[in-house]
């Protein structure tokens, strides 16, 4: 169960990180990714295919828990290059601009 769950705290952190990165704002990126945890755990997954982060501890139904390990490696990835991206291009993706 500990070895299958490291892509899903993976997953959290880079999505939190690029969340962060992208709004820079820690509150909004921290409320967003609480969301989607808290929607793929109350749901069962229902929508997020997988990218359910829940699955190495309530899987989904006729799935196994190794189903979704290697989406979600390849999830991290791409989460990581795009937040070198935004850090990288700051000035052009700040969202939040105030002018």
């Amino acid at each position: 169960m500990a070895v299958n769950s490291f892509p899903s705290f993976l997953l959290v952190f880079f999505l939190t990180v690029t969340l962060v990165s992208l709004f820079k704002n820690s509150a909004i990126g921290l409320c967003l990714t609480l969301f989607y945890v808290f929607f793929g755990l109350f749901t069962g997954g229902t929508g997020q295919g997988p990218f359910y982060l829940m699955q190495w501890y309530r899987p989904k139904i006729n799935t196994d828990v190794n189903d979704f390990v290697i989406v979600q490696y390849a999830a991290v990835i791409v989460l990581c290059a795009l937040h070198i991206l935004f850090i990288k291009y700051r000035h052009r993706f700040y969202l939040l601009k105030i002018t």
